[in-house]
């Protein structure tokens, strides 16, 4: 299995845990943007964008919960969101 590393660090030094998960609409998978978070202070920790199969793979804080949300290109849906995810 190849893995695209081209994602963005906000803070690499809180960066700890890899998050990998599958973005799907209606059962469908779907590229789009998937961000990370410190659910503690909020704080921003990665960003990226899913591959067309729906894979992305983030990077969180590992001494705390994370949350992620899912923004929908087309603008149909509302943001989805993933809470405690550690």
């Amino acid at each position: 299995m190849r893995i695209d590393r081209k994602f963005t660090l906000a803070k690499a030094e809180r960066a700890e845990l890899l998050i990998q998960g599958k973005i799907l609409k209606q059962g469908i998978p779907i590229s789009c943007r998937v961000r990370a978070y410190n659910r503690s202070t909020g704080q921003l920790l990665n960003e990226t964008t899913s591959k067309s199969n729906g894979n992305y793979i983030l990077l969180g804080v590992r001494n705390g919960s994370n949350y992620i949300i899912a923004l929908d290109p087309k603008k149909e849906y509302n943001i989805v969101a993933q809470d405690n995810v550690k």
